[in-house]
C-alpha cells in the first residue's frame, strides 16, 4: 500500500505553480498538478504506470503553499490500486475515492466547496 500525503491551506485562487509526486522505478506511480479550468481550482493527474508490490509510502505535493492528502493503497501484481484524495477545508475532490488499473491515468478535479 502506498500512502501519499499532500496537505494544503485553502486557497480559492487558481494555483500558479506546483510540483508533483513521483515514486517507484521509471516512476511506477505519479501525481502531477495541472491548472484548473473555469471554476476548477486545480487538477491532479494520477498515473499508475505499474506498481508490483504491496507497500505504503507517504509524501506531499505543494500547490502554492497548499497541500492535498493523497492516499494510495498499492496491491500486489496487476491488481488495481486504491486512491483516496482528501483536500483541505474549503475544497472538494471529484472523484475522491477510486480504484486505478495498472497503466491507467485518472484526472481528479479540485474545486471550491459550494457556499449555500
Amino acid at each position: 500500500m502506498i500512502r501519499i500525503i499532500i496537505t494544503a491551506a485553502c486557497l480559492l485562487a487558481s494555483p500558479a505553480s506546483a510540483e508533483g509526486l513521483h515514486w517507484g522505478s521509471n516512476p511506477a506511480f505519479t501525481v502531477t498538478v495541472e491548472p484548473g479550468a473555469g471554476e476548477e481550482w486545480a487538477r491532479l493527474r494520477v498515473t499508475n504506470a505499474q506498481t508490483a508490490m504491496r507497500d505504503t509510502e507517504e509524501g506531499f505535493v505543494d500547490i502554492d503553499g497548499a497541500v492535498v492528502i493523497v492516499t494510495v493503497e498499492s496491491q500486489r501484481g496487476a491488481l488495481p490500486d486504491r486512491v483516496i484524495i482528501t483536500p483541505p477545508v474549503g475544497l472538494m475532490a471529484e472523484p475522491h475515492d477510486f480504484w486505478i488499473e495498472e497503466r491507467e491515468t485518472i484526472v481528479v478535479i479540485l474545486r471550491p466547496v459550494p457556499m449555500w
